[in-house]
């Protein structure tokens, strides 16, 4: 559960900064409280597959979500935790996932008011 909400916190400051207004202004600021979100991230993770250990769960594909997300944001930052970016390809790597994704429109992260992430 306090994984889950954490996954949500970063997931609410991305969304906050992108549709403000003064986004890249914003950007800057939330860049540096990231490095520190997504190194307790990596910490939780440690040596298991997933979040709850060998058991996939929800939160998984929604941690799965965000550091795609995160990845296309801040690509700098996310691939500085290699541990971060192996769990994602794990996940990713699902078979259910895979599939969805090879077969899957592209589409933007965010709505077309956004100013990050609401085209393609």
């Amino acid at each position: 559960d306090l994984v889950e909400q954490q996954i949500v916190d970063i997931n609410t400051g991305v969304g906050r900064i992108c549709y403000d207004p003064n986004f890249e202004t914003l950007k800057v600021e939330w860049l540096k409280n990231l490095p520190q979100s997504l190194q307790l991230l990596n910490q939780f993770i440690g040596d298991r597959p997933f979040l709850a250990g060998e058991s996939v769960t929800y939160v998984d594909f929604f941690a799965y979500e965000v550091l795609e997300k995160l990845s296309a944001l801040a690509p700098e930052e996310v691939s500085k935790v290699d541990n971060l970016k192996k769990y994602a390809e794990r996940v990713g790597a699902l078979p259910q996932i895979a599939n969805y994704l090879k077969s899957a429109p592209k589409l933007p992260f965010n709505g077309p008011m956004a100013k990050w992430g609401g085209s393609l």
